[in-house]
């Protein structure tokens, strides 16, 4: 590489001293000094995480100590930096690689906020947004960790993040003010109704503040004050003035990390299901996403002067892409009053998460050269037991959803179909070691038919798991009862027909390195097509369902009046519903001749005529429309204001009088079914109606759980996706520490599919009403053999 900017690294007066956490005087290799760099990184961030948890530091003080950081440590540090740095020798087609990247990236992020946010259009939003997906935590966080990797043997990477840092300071994060500014000068005309500007005065009002609020900042004025002295010091700071800089340079890395920690205290605030979304695509984005491109851009520039170089330079560009997002963002957000709670809650699971990825990140680019037959062993070894404990978990989640009746639940359908691909999959890897050996052609199509099939199958049906949330969320229960035919239809023959196209069009060979690729560039092309329709519509529908269900108002319910008496005088199941008592199947008397529509107002114990059933909002009327699970006494709680919402007809559906018949009796035989299914609701204790925190049932639809499970399996599809890529343009010779990282991962993602929907759904202990009836036979069996 540059040999005189390797000069410039390694000289004691130009970076060795700017940060504590220099390790380049040890003698051991660079991965030995990567776990204690990383550690003593975390270990004062979780102590200044204490440290707030435990009131010790009052709000003030940690206002002192950004004070401190942003307008004296870090300016001067950045100062000092820039002023000695060797300019003229940098590799910039490297820079122009990263800020090639990072644009990408946020003009990405920029453009799907846009076009995802819902009208008005939320500019500060997208802007605060793109912002957080590029920005990099580069000094604090970056630099000891780069340097305990890089610092010994190639030191002149190390200076870098200092000239990187600049890409977003000074070039992207404008762009990303001009959109917070302009959001900000359009809440205030909101707030002054009377004042009406003109655009050209508006535009040029924001021009303004942003010009403004880039040149007042210490840490971009002193950034480029040090370029400016660069030229007029000729890269030699007078001593007295280095001394005083090098004081507070030496301040920076500790406090900024301690404050980082400050920062994280109360930042996570009940984000779970949908609340989750956008924060997981943020740090995807950020951890996942834009060091995944920065290597494949690095990669087609070229900036070295070797292959070896270029590959230097592209696995610095992966361990830099993976750097967690910097706690600047979330000041920039509270600043704006844009997006506070979720900046925070991706800053804080961002930056804990980044922890073992830029472990395992920078252990595998230590590798160099491997022995391709040791890593397809490896690999095959790895992906057989992870398979074998999948296809175990595959098959408990199904007994478990079997037992507890919600395998014919909405969603719930969608994952039983998941789970039956992901069963596929990890037997046909099974067969397939079992069967590695065999020359006969057809046992090899079986098995490697029943391998694919389950492999792209668990792509579309997670896309579809996606897309019916999102039906869900926008139309409704009623619509996606209609549609879920359709959808599994689709679910199910896009993966035969992919699977049938890969083994009629592709030639079967062994030569490459993973053993689930032995069909060449014809499985990788459709596997290409298919991972990324897949991960599109999972996105879509994902983002959807999120604007959908924060966008609907919580409706108004009706109050209904339930009789508690029985004409009978009998023990009902309307009176143990009414005395939030468990109710069984078999309590209610039976009739076989009667309709569904006969069976609800009995459970209820209220006189209900068809539309009082199963209602559906008038167009003119939405307040008037009320849910037929709770007319039918089978509504977990009238708090759950969401699952009211979801069954009921949307307005704007403008249905005719058939399909709002049809509509009804699909309602009423899946509340009905379910009933059946599984046997038992539980209403809250109608004593504690008044209390301000009564109980709260569970979700009916657990939407919380689906979408987590949908962010996983987008993650899986990502890293895939680019391993497709990756198979397509660059061959895989080159490999190196990077691929066989992602292979791994890939290989761990695609068949523990099951031990995540596992833990998502395998631990669901309810039992149904027949289920419940056959254990308290066999404990009077039991009790009178005693």
């Amino acid at each position: 590489m540059d040999s005189a900017l390797m000069h410039d690294a390694t000289h004691p007066d130009h970076h060795s001293h700017t940060h504590p956490y220099n390790t380049t005087s040890s003698d051991f290799g660079p991965a030995s000094h990567l776990f204690p760099a990383i550690l003593q990184v975390f270990v004062v961030i979780f102590t200044g995480y204490a440290t707030g948890r435990a009131a010790l530091i009052s709000e003030t003080d940690s206002h002192g100590l950004n004070t401190f950081v942003s307008r004296f440590a870090l300016p001067c540090m950045l100062f000092r930096a820039m002023a000695t740095m060797n300019l003229s020798i940098v590799n910039w087609t490297m820079f122009t690689s990263i800020l090639l990247s990072k644009s990408v990236v946020f003009f990405t992020v920029l453009v799907l906020s846009l076009v995802l946010s819902s009208k008005p259009r939320q500019y500060g939003r997208a802007g605060i947004f793109a912002i957080a997906a590029t920005q990099s935590n580069d000094f604090a966080l970056a630099f000891p960790i780069v340097d305990a990797l890089y610092g010994r043997t190639h030191p002149e990477l190390v200076p870098y993040i200092y000239l990187l840092g600049s890409v977003s300071l000074l070039i992207l994060n404008p762009i990303g003010f001009c959109f917070l500014e302009f959001e900000k000068e359009r809440k205030n005309r909101s707030l002054q109704q009377g004042r009406q500007r003109q655009p050209k005065r508006r535009w040029l009002r924001t021009g303004i503040h942003v010009l403004w609020s880039i040149c007042s900042n210490p840490i971009n004025a002193m950034t480029f004050v040090g370029v400016l002295a660069n030229f007029a010091f000729e890269r030699h700071i007078p001593e007295v003035l280095d001394k005083i800089l090098a004081a507070f340079a030496m301040t920076f890395s500790t406090t900024a990390l301690f404050h980082l920690g400050l920062k994280m205290v109360g930042r996570i605030k009940q984000f779970t299901g949908f609340r989750l979304v956008v924060p997981a695509l943020l740090i995807l984005a950020k951890l996942l996403f834009l060091p995944l491109v920065s290597r494949a851009v690095i990669g087609h520039l070229q900036p070295g002067r070797s292959s070896n170089e270029t590959e230097d330079y592209a696995n610095f560009g992966f361990l830099y892409g993976s750097i967690p997002m910097t706690p600047t963002v979330f000041v920039f957000s509270t600043q704006y009053d844009e997006q506070v709670d979720i900046v925070g809650t991706a800053l804080v699971l961002g930056t804990f998460i980044s922890g073992p990825w830029m472990f395992i990140s920078a252990q595998m680019l230590s590798i160099q050269s491997f022995n391709i037959a040791r890593y397809t062993s490896i690999l095959a070894t790895t992906q057989m037991q992870v398979g074998a404990f999948g296809l175990l978990c595959v098959m408990w989640t199904v007994v478990i959803m079997m037992v507890n009746g919600r395998w014919r639940r909405i969603p719930h359908i969608f994952v039983m179909g998941l789970l039956s691909f992901q069963f596929l999959s990890c037997l046909g890897m099974l067969l397939w070691r079992l069967s590695e050996n065999s020359d006969s052609p057809w046992q090899h199509y079986a098995q490697f038919s029943v391998f694919l099939l389950g492999v792209l199958g668990t792509r579309v049906w997670t896309a579809g798991i996606a897309v019916g949330l999102w039906v869900l969320n926008r139309w409704g229960l009623c619509a996606l009862l209609r549609f879920r035919w359709i959808l599994m239809f689709l679910c199910l023959g896009l993966p035969v027909l992919a699977t049938v196209l890969t083994l009629a069009l592709g030639e079967h060979s062994r030569a490459d390195l993973n053993p689930a690729f032995h069909y060449g560039q014809t499985q990788v092309l459709v596997s290409a097509v298919v991972l990324t329709v897949s991960l599109v519509l999972s996105l879509i529908g994902i983002v959807g369902a999120q604007l959908s269900s924060s966008s609907k108002k919580k409706p108004t319910t009706r109050k209904f009046s339930v009789r508690t008496s029985s004409s009978s005088g009998e023990y009902s199941a309307r009176q143990a519903l009414i005395a939030n008592q468990d109710v069984e199947l078999d309590d209610i008397p039976k009739r076989e001749d009667r309709s569904i529509p006969d069976i609800i107002p009995e459970i209820s114990g209220t006189p209900a005529s068809e539309m009082e059933i199963v209602p559906f909002e008038e167009p003119q009327q939405d307040a008037d429309s009320y849910d037929a699970f709770d007319a039918a006494g089978l509504h977990p709680s009238p708090h759950s204001s969401q699952n009211v919402r979801l069954q009921r007809c949307p307005a704007e559906a403008r249905h005719t009088s058939v399909q709002r018949d049809l509509c009804k009796q699909l309602t009423q035989e899946y509340f009905v079914q379910d009933f059946r299914t599984t046997g038992k609701r539980r209403r809250p204790d109608r004593s504690t109606a008044g209390e301000c925190d009564p109980e709260v049932p569970e979700d009916h639809f657990e939407q919380n759980r689906h979408v987590v499970l949908v962010l996983f399996l987008a993650t899986s599809m990502l890293v895939a996706t680019f391993l497709c890529f990756w198979r397509m343009f660059v061959d895989n010779s080159n490999a190196g520490g990077v691929f066989i990282e992602l292979e791994f991962l890939d290989g761990v993602l695609v068949f523990g599919q099951g031990c995540v929907v596992m833990a998502i759904f395998g631990f669901d202990m309810r039992s149904p009403a027949w289920f419940s009836r056959i254990k308290r036979i066999f404990l009077n069996w039991r009790s009178s053999h005693i």
